[in-house]
């Protein structure tokens, strides 16, 4: 986190402790959390087919049902991706510059 960055993102501040970093992709490896991970969204998928079964308008629940399961997938993406770092890419050979005067 740059010291000029008055309003810095959530991801910004779990990045700026590199502990948290190596805490997280420890976590994300360890063969128990990612068990769990696969039966917990397993179980949230069951819940929400046996909610949505008795629904009276069955085009309606099963909207319903495909936004909570979208939404799950967008958590996990970025629960995933909390510690990952994006890096601008320089194409080789080439030197970025603002300067536009050419």
């Amino acid at each position: 986190m740059t010291p000029s960055q008055v309003n810095p993102t959530p991801k910004t501040r779990f990045q700026s402790d590199e502990a948290n970093i190596k805490a997280h992709h420890d976590l994300l490896e360890n063969p128990a959390f990612q068990k769990a991970e696969d039966f917990a969204v397993m179980s949230y998928n069951r819940s929400i087919a046996l909610a949505t079964a008795t629904d009276t308008n069955p085009q309606v629940a099963s909207m319903v049902a495909g936004w909570k399961l979208a939404g799950v997938q967008e958590f996990l993406a970025e629960f995933h991706s909390l510690a990952e770092k994006t890096v601008a890419v320089q194409p080789p050979g080439q030197k970025r510059t603002l300067d536009h005067s050419n």
